[in-house]
């Protein structure tokens, strides 16, 4: 079995239910098969008979049909982001040496290539572009053991690192969350973000996979994520704790959709379970949130109700073992917080760029990046990511730490926590915050609240607003930016 791989069952089950909806528009499972076979044949008639396909188009039904024949082909898609800069995706195509680029970009001459023009991007205007290609008669059998995707992490710091994915890796996915999430053909999976992000492109995967509609956007906009569920009937949504705090502002403003029964959530820790807008927006949704990433797949996951401790991630997947080890690589006990390793058979192959370096332990599983303990029960804790550890005064500091601790303040929309070179510390701590519309909150303030919960170590003396908050294409805080911002003296001194 193969990622991709049962959507002509669906069509001949199903041929008239909708597959795919995009931004008003909607494919059923019969036009949509129908399109990927003209597909396979157009594509390999430009690209040859083998090597991988580089995809380089906006955030589109384009990118999905396009992503979704390719890998039904045997073929790797590697999907490149159109918001980096040029000379970025350049230097990743030298290295990755696709087949053929499909790409929205007129300006690119240097790689054999096919140009979609704007009005070629949407599911009507792809067929019109190869209205006169002989579909390809049934698909290839595709060894499952191949790569089929190489996606990349965000390029907000340097050149991004591409990472590969094999067939049956995704496809243990799917079984993971089936067993978790329990989800079929009669469920509406609402993915409002960028198919670039793994989170969202996974999402499509899986619907396409258990054969339930996927709703897709070109952008995520919170006022029109309510009444797209409303509209599409929607019963799960995938998302990112960014989007989901973005969504709980529009519940004044917009109807319940008493439809959506899940919340997926991914991409960080999201301390807004109880948060009453998002209750009010989707009073009848469960609140489910897993811990992993897109080299490893599912690590850790927690649902509402379940016995997950509010501070954890959860418990490991069925399947998943993790465990933690110190610097040396020695097992750590209970309670003690070190190095995360994972070992699943969801995991990645391998990096597809040379900077990418896969660090394992002796028995194979794979680091996460992430500093963390287990508890007695098994339960998995964040202290923070490894490459943000901050060492002041001697001792280990992990930002998310004290960003957890100011981020309880109403007042505080968004909070980062950075340090500076210091000739007494080593490194001294900086707080960085966005304050709610409206209000006001002191240096002194922030300080005597984050006493309550951290020691003096830890607690920044000099906090500093953005009022723009910059954020990567994953939805995520760009901490290099912040950085930047701060050491340009672009942000404003809390008094």
């Amino acid at each position: 079995m193969i990622a991709g791989g049962l959507i002509a069952r669906h069509a001949a089950e199903m041929p008239e239910r909708a597959a795919i909806c995009f931004d008003g528009e909607t494919i059923s499972w019969r036009d949509l098969e129908s399109l990927l076979l003209k597909l396979a044949n157009w594509i390999s008639s430009h690209a040859g008979a083998s090597g991988p396909v580089a995809i380089h188009l906006p955030n589109s039904p384009a990118l999905a049909a396009i992503f979704l024949a390719v890998i039904r082909m045997g073929r790797e898609a590697q999907i490149l982001d159109t918001q980096w800069p040029r000379t970025a995706s350049e230097k990743l195509l030298a290295d990755l040496k696709p087949a053929l680029v499909l790409t929205s970009d007129r300006e690119w001459v240097c790689h054999k290539n096919i140009v979609l023009k704007h009005d070629q991007l949407s599911f009507s205007g792809l067929s019109k572009r190869i209205d006169f290609t002989t579909a390809i008669r049934k698909w290839p059998e595709v060894d499952p053991e191949i790569d089929f995707y190489t996606g990349f992490t965000s390029g907000s710091t340097g050149l991004p690192k591409g990472y590969r994915r094999n067939h049956r890796s995704w496809v243990l996915s799917f079984f993971a969350a089936q067993s978790e999430f329990n989800l079929d053909e009669n469920d509406v999976i609402l993915a409002p973000g960028t198919l670039t992000h793994s989170l969202f492109l996974f999402a499509l995967a899986y619907a396409m996979h258990i054969g339930a509609t996927c709703v897709l956007s070109r952008t995520f906009r919170p006022d029109h994520i309510a009444e797209a569920a409303r509209a599409h009937r929607a019963t799960v949504l995938f998302s990112v704790p960014a989007q989901l705090t973005l969504l709980s502002k529009q519940a004044e403003n917009c109807a319940p959709a008493n439809c959506l029964r899940r919340i997926i959530s991914s991409g960080s820790k999201w301390r807004g379970r109880d948060n009453r807008g998002l209750r009010k927006l989707f009073p009848e949704a469960r609140f489910s949130e897993f811990y992993g990433a897109s080299e490893t797949s599912f690590i850790s996951i927690a649902h509402e109700g379940d016995d997950s401790p509010p501070n954890s991630v959860g418990r490991a997947f069925e399947g998943v073992s993790i465990n933690i080890r110190n610097q040396s690589g020695r097992l750590l006990p209970i309670g003690e917080p070190g190095r995360i390793f994972v070992a699943s058979a969801m995991t990645f192959t391998g990096y597809a760029t040379a900077d990418g370096i896969i660090q394992r332990d002796e028995n194979g599983a794979i680091a996460s990046g992430d500093i963390g303990f287990l508890d007695a029960a098994g339960h998995l804790y964040l202290s923070g990511r490894e490459n943000r550890m901050i060492v002041t005064s001697g001792k280990n500091l992990f930002p998310e730490e004290v960003e957890r601790v100011l981020a309880m303040l109403e007042c505080v929309e968004a909070v980062a926590v950075i340090s500076t070179s210091d000739d007494k510390r080593g490194e001294r701590v900086l707080g960085i915050i966005k304050l709610a519309p409206g209000s006001h909150i002191s240096q002194s303030m922030l300080i005597a609240h984050a006493r309550q919960h951290l020691p003096l170590f830890k607690i920044p003396r000099s906090y500093f607003i953005a009022r723009d908050w910059p954020i990567t294409r994953s939805e995520k805080t760009d901490f290099q930016k912040l950085a930047a911002m701060w050491r340009g003296g672009m942000l404003e001194p809390l008094k």
